[in-house]
């Protein structure tokens, strides 16, 4: 059954139409972090396989042209994707950007690190493991 026919079961499936509703506003800004460094963005990602653009709007923290996002589901297809992009469109604070990645994941940098200060990389690695978190580092160009 493909994922077009089948019912909604996944978490991810029950949130998609929450997704489509938040994303527009997102990107207009709305939610952005601007004083507060805590805040939403979008990122379009492409597909790994298919090279299809996905677009999902995550919670962040963000500091000048850094922005971090997490997950609690380690296994998500978003973070395969990003991993396996060299580059993602991320719209911050109503702009469209361009943005490279370093995705950890249980403490371990699966991808990117083009650079990356450690002092900003070994808390982050270090909750990941801990809490078994998934990580993405977005450098914003």
């Amino acid at each position: 059954m493909n994922r077009a026919t089948r019912t909604a079961t996944g978490f991810a499936d029950l949130l998609a139409p929450l997704n489509e509703a938040i994303a527009p506003l997102v990107k207009a800004g709305v939610a952005a972090p601007f004083l507060n460094p805590f805040g939403l963005v979008v990122l379009e990602i492409p597909g790994r396989k298919t090279g299809r653009p996905y677009t999902l709007p995550l919670a962040c923290w963000s500091f000048h042209n850094t922005v971090v996002v997490s997950t609690v589901r380690s296994g998500s297809q978003w973070l395969r994707n990003l991993a396996a992009a060299e580059t993602v469109t991320i719209w911050l604070r109503g702009r469209r950007r361009i943005a490279t990645a370093t995705v950890i994941v249980d403490g371990n940098v699966t991808s990117g690190n083009d650079g990356k200060s450690e002092l900003l990389l070994q808390p982050l690695r270090d909750i990941s493991q801990i809490l078994s978190l998934s990580v993405a580092v977005l450098s914003v160009q």
